[in-house]
């Protein structure tokens, strides 16, 4: 089976945007777990983890201070679907991608409504 030229070029197109995703997956997921202590900022942008703190904790106004990379990273489990019982393993990569997803589009809703 020979591949057209569009064809080729929108599979190595899509593995380069899977590459992305999925390195930035295993780097949230490795730094939470190795590196106690850094600010959330070396991974997202203010409006992405202000975003989200104000859905995790339902209200209206987020905090002044910056959180943590392990706070921003276990409410991003949350958004997974990880339950965070004392027993539980930390959140793996599976969770991690998935509350990503939803962590996207929450950041970027807060950053529209608080623009106004």
């Amino acid at each position: 089976m020979r591949l057209t030229h569009t064809y080729q070029y929108f599979l190595i197109s899509c593995i380069a945007v899977s590459a992305i995703v999925a390195w930035r997956v295993m780097m949230l997921t490795f730094l939470g777990r190795n590196i106690p202590g850094l600010k959330a900022s070396i991974m997202f942008e203010s409006f992405e983890w202000k975003g989200i703190y104000c859905r995790i904790f339902e209200t209206p106004k987020p905090p002044k201070e910056e959180p943590d990379l392990d706070s921003v990273l276990s409410w991003i489990a949350k958004l997974g679907g990880h339950l965070a019982r004392k027993s539980d393993a930390p959140p793996g990569p599976l969770v991690i991608f998935k509350g990503l997803m939803r962590a996207v589009e929450i950041g970027f809703m807060f950053k529209l409504l608080t623009k106004a």
